[in-house]
Formats: structure tokens, sequence, C-alpha cells
């Protein structure tokens, strides 16, 4: 590089400073180098014919004239230091693309809340069919009572006939989500009785997730929309 001229002013770009308050980038990509070496030839390329004729030099009042050649080493300066930049960021960019590196914002929290397909909640569905009527004074005693049990029977053909597709675990997670989505925020157990509230078919459903457990009662049809036998409530 052309060694600067005495009377130099020192950096006054700034351009030092922002390039020293830049994270060491390291090695630069060899694709990335001979693009940029190519972009360079092809700007210095089409310079090489300007006509600078008709440019006439500011005359500085007060202030020592420049050696000669100074003006054209500046220009060398500028064209360095804009390289310079573009090299870095293009360094730093494809570095932390290769390290996986990502904004804060799309970096996923470890306390995020992880949202489990339909096909994995249906694995976590358990139904039974205990013949019980659930009411309203007892609910929730009924349905602690009944997640705290680990039986499971397949339902019988009267069951099936009178509660449908919601025999279903695929369709027990549509049930469930239609009444609140957050429920299915990675729950560990949805227990499901295929029984009834009030002598009326209803599923009891309860949804585990820690040591917490959320119990709701809903219609035979379970449509969104449709107001629950019993609201949902921890028990």
């Amino acid at each position: 590089m052309t060694t600067p001229p005495d009377d130099f002013e020192n950096d006054p770009t700034g351009m030092r400073d922002l390039l020293r308050s830049l994270p060491e980038p390291g090695p630069m990509p060899q694709d990335v180098t001979d693009r940029i070496t190519a972009a360079l030839a092809a700007e210095h390329a089409g310079r090489a014919g300007d006509d600078r004729s008709n440019v006439t030099p500011l005359a500085r009042t007060g202030t020592t004239a420049r050696k000669p050649g100074t003006r054209r080493w500046m220009q060398a300066l500028g064209g360095v230091a804009a390289a310079a930049v573009v090299a870095t960021v293009a360094v730093v960019g494809v570095n932390a693309l290769q390290n996986n590196d990502a904004p804060v914002s799309a970096i996923p929290s470890s306390t995020a809340r992880h949202s489990a397909s339909s096909d994995e909640l249906a694995t976590r569905v358990q139904l039974d069919s205990t013949g019980t009527n659930y009411s309203g004074a007892a609910f929730n005693t009924q349905a602690a009572s009944m997640a705290s049990s680990n039986n499971t029977q397949i339902p019988a053909a009267g069951v099936v006939a009178k509660f449908g597709s919601l025999t279903n675990p695929r369709a027990i997670v549509e049930c469930v989500r239609s009444i609140g989505g957050s429920l299915l925020d990675n729950p560990s157990r949805i227990k499901v009785d295929l029984a009834s509230y009030d002598g009326k078919p209803a599923l009891i459903i309860v949804v585990t997730k820690g040591s917490e457990q959320t119990a709701f009662a809903v219609s035979s049809t379970c449509s969104k929309g449709t107001k629950p036998y019993a609201a949902p409530r921890s028990v």
C-alpha cells in the first residue's frame, strides 16, 4: 500500500475506529475473496477511461497546498477503505452463517413453548369408559380420581355408536384444541372418560402438564364454539 503523505490528517473518516470496533472476522472464505477481487477489478477497469479534464480542484484558503499525488492517494485510500468494509462485513456475515449464529430474536428460547404435532399428541391420549355419571357438585373430585387411574380400554361398540369419531384420539386432540389451544402446550397425558355429565353423554377430559391437571367436560359432539358442560379448572 502507498505510504500516506506526512501532512495527511490521521484517519479523517473514522474508518480505523469503525474497523477496530468489529469482532475478529477470521479467515475470509475463498469464494468471497474471489467475488470481492472481481468486483474491485471491474470497478477499476470502468474508471480507466474517465475524462477528468472538466474537473476543477477546490481551492483552500489558509491551508498548506497538498503535495503532488495526495489527491490520487486519497482516492486510492477511499477505494481500499470501502473494500475493507465490504470484506469485513462479508466475512462476519459468512462466519455467522457457518457458525449457525442467528439474531437473538430468531434463536428459540429454552423456555419457549413446545408445539407438538397432532399425531404426537394423539399418542398421549388415554381412553377409558367407566360409565360414571359426573355432576357439577362433585366434578372436581370425580375428575381428579379419574385422572389418577391408569386404566384404559378400547371403547365398546355401544360407546362408539354414542360418541362416534370422538372415540378416535386424533379427534379428541382437536376437541381439546377447540376448548383452549394452550391446553396442548406439551402435555404429558390427555386422559379421557367417555361417560356422562348430569345424565347426558359427555367426554370428561383431564390434561396433565407436570404437576398441573386441568379438567373439563364437553358434549359428545364437542363442536367448536359449543359451551362445555364444565369449564376448564384445576383439579
